[in-house]
Order: structure tokens, then sequence, then C-alpha cells
């Protein structure tokens, strides 16, 4: 049997109950402690005693979990604050972790029946629990506490949902039609460039208006309606136009979701490069989304101004019974801001030839000139910014102040 546990005056029995006194009682010296069950499966959790000279050692071999110390009798004079027991344990090993949190709180239920022993062998006969007992009472209405915790998992659902669905519309709007060769076909026709993408855009925010729809409509069957039986104390309030509110809160989201998947799906070259770029689109919209979840988050803050993070306090708000039309407001117009911002950098960036159809190169990289400065501008600038960051590391202080200007000047650029 392995080591298990050593306590300075209790012992446990085999039985793992709380300790009691046992051999050893009178000895204050260090001892050894830890589990004797193998494993570290949760479960019940025997101790065993054992004296050793060199406890730590052992910790830190891990051959032992715990060591216990109990402090003389000198320190008791002492008028400085210290423990009656020290713990030692092995932060690193889950094992060690779990026999000194169940030993401290086994220690503690001791501690409590002996100090309530001795309170009433002095003529206190009063159980300790019932002396200044403390009541927690919630001054919210069941109303705001069924709302808050309603809109934790509402708004980053919704939009789980929206990419779930905006996705399966979005990679065939660009990305399938290229692997098929399908889309030459369109841009061909008589039919403008803008409107084929407009008409895919709205197709994508069709998708989130209608599961926006749907998951408000299941609330008003499930909340309103009843026809579900809802947890005991769960009592929130969802009239029609609370819910109609919600719906115009998440319009805004569906386009902001339908651009950037347009977008998405304009830049990758095929369906599986799609679904490659799907996962972290996806974490990106619902970090914001999750913003309800943040404690002491209000709209009465910047996240206000955040798209979709301040309509995701917003639905908060409102689900609780607090309405800030002016915050709210702000709320919705930052996140509409957002989703035309994104709905016309998707309509610029899709009218490239290179973006909407499979060939390696368009017309600007056919023919040069300047139309092919916007596309490599930013990429050889970053190199150039290295390239002057690692000369001025290497050679810096040897060329001096002119030296390094004109380098930048002449060298450079």
């Amino acid at each position: 049997m392995r080591e298990a546990l050593a306590l300075p005056e209790e012992s446990q029995g085999p039985g793992g109950g709380e300790p009691g006194s046992g051999p050893g009682a009178d000895d204050r010296g260090p001892v050894i402690v830890g589990p004797d069950d193998p494993g570290s499966a949760p479960g019940p959790v025997r101790f065993a005693e054992r004296l050793h000279p060199d406890p730590d050692s052992l910790l830190r071999a891990g051959d032992l979990h715990v060591v216990v110390r109990a402090l003389g009798p000198e320190a008791s004079d002492s008028l400085a604050p210290v423990p009656g027991l020290v713990l030692s344990y092995r932060a690193s090993s889950s094992l060690s972790r779990t026999a000194a949190e169940r030993l401290s709180e086994r220690l503690q239920r001791l501690r409590n029946r002996r100090r309530q022993e001795r309170f009433q062998a002095g003529g206190f006969p009063v159980d300790l629990d019932r002396v200044a007992p403390i009541e927690a009472v919630s001054l919210a209405t069941p109303r705001e506490e069924a709302g808050s915790d309603l809109a934790l998992f509402l708004t980053p659902l919704v939009v789980m949902l929206m990419l779930g669905g905006g996705t399966i519309v979005a990679a065939d709007a660009i990305s399938g039609e290229k692997e098929r060769g399908t889309l030459e076909t369109l841009l061909t026709s008589a039919v403008r460039r803008s409107e084929i993408v407009g008409a895919k855009l709205l197709s994508i925010v069709a998708v989130g208006v209608v599961v926006t729809v749907v998951n408000l409509a299941n609330l008003l069957l499930y909340v309103v309606v009843g026809v579900l039986e809802l947890p005991e104390g769960f009592a929130a309030s969802l009239p029609p136009e609370t819910l109609l509110l919600l719906l115009v809160l998440y319009a805004p989201i569906a386009l902001l979701v339908a651009s950037v998947l347009l977008l998405l799906s304009g830049f990758a070259g095929s369906y599986k490069e799609y679904q490659i770029y799907a996962l972290p689109v996806t974490v990106l919209f619902l970090v914001p989304a999750a913003a309800a979840a943040l404690p002491g988050i209000d709209l009465r803050s910047f996240v206000s101004v955040v798209p979709l993070a301040g309509v995701s306090v917003g639905v908060k708000e409102v689900l609780t019974g607090e309405y800030d039309w002016a915050l709210l407001a702000v709320a919705f117009v930052s996140t509409t801001g957002a989703a035309a911002w994104g709905a016309r950098l998707t309509g610029r960036f899709l009218s490239t030839e290179r973006l909407v159809t499979s060939a390696e190169i368009d017309a600007a990289e056919l023919w040069g000139g300047s139309a092919l400065f916007p596309r490599h501008v930013l990429r050889w600038f970053g190199l150039l910014w290295v390239a002057l960051v690692l000369l001025s590391l290497w050679w810096g202080g040897a060329l001096g102040v002119r030296g390094q200007v004109l380098l930048n000047v002449v060298g450079l650029f």
C-alpha cells in the first residue's frame, strides 16, 4: 500500500470518515499525508498516518501527496496570527491537490465540531449555526432573473445558427460555382456583376432572418404560449412587442454575417478552402456575441458602440425589462454601420475578376501598371519595414543618424 496520510494529532479510521483521536496524538512533529486509493478518480479518500524525518523530500519525489505540520505550543504565545496546521502539497499534481482539498475540508469539519463541543462544555449549549444566521435575499424579480439567464445563450445561439445556415449558402454561392465552372457562364449574361453579388448577399441574409424569426417564434410558443412545461422558477416575460424589438436588433447581425461569409467565399478558391476559413470566422463572431455573459457589463459603457457586442448586451437588458432607448439605438446603429460597411466592402471586392473566377490572373495582372499598386503595396511596405528594423539593429550604431537617413531615403525608398 502506498503511504497515504499522517495527521499530527488526529488519524482517520479505515472507512474514510471524520478524523478522530488515535495513536500519536501527543506527537506534534512533521507528518506525511496522501490518499491510499489507487488513482486520482473522484470518490472516497482514505488517509493513513506515518512519521518521517524528511517528509518534504518524499513529497517532491511524488511518493507522498500531502504533508501536514502542526505548530508547537510556543507558536500560540505569539501575538502575530499563525496557522494551527500547515498543509504542503504539489500543485502540479492533480492527485496531490485533491488530497489536500479533501483533507482541508475534513480538518475544517473537525475544527468546527471540536469548537462546538468546547462551547457546549463551557455553558453555551446553543448550536453555532443558529447564532446570527445569514439569509441571502435577491431583490430581482423572477422576470429579471429568468431574462438574465436566457440572455446568456440567446444571442450566441442565434449567431451560431446564422453562421451555420449562411455557411451552406455562401460556400455554394461563389466557391462552389468556381469548382463547377458555372460562375463564368453567369458573368457572361446581361446581368450586371453588382446585381449578381447583391442577389447572392440577399440569399444569405434571408437565411439569417429566417433563423432569427424561427428562434423567436420558438420563444413565443414555449415561454408565452406554454407549449412545453418550463423549469420551476423560470418566469420570463416575452410579450410580442419585446420579440419584435429583438428581431429589429438581430436584423443588422444577419447582414453583417452574410457580408463576411460571402466575402470569405470570394477569397476561397474552392469549397474545401472555404471550410478551413469558416472556423476562425465563427470564433470571431461568437466572442462578441457572448459579451452579455461578462460580469458587470451593461450598455452604459463602451460596449454600446462595439458592433454585435452592444446588441448582445442590449438584448440582455431588454429581456430583464430595462429599456434604455438611447443606448439601444447606439448599439443598433453601431452594428448597422458595421454591417453596411461590410456589405459595401464585399460588393467592391467581389467586383474584381480575380475573386469571382477561378482564373489565376486577371486583366490587371496581365497588363500590369498602376492597377496592381493597391494589391502589392502592403506586402512591399511590410518587407521594407522589416528590412529597416533589421538594418537599424545590426548597423544602426555604426551608421549614425546621417547614415540611417541616407539608408532610408536612398537605399530603401
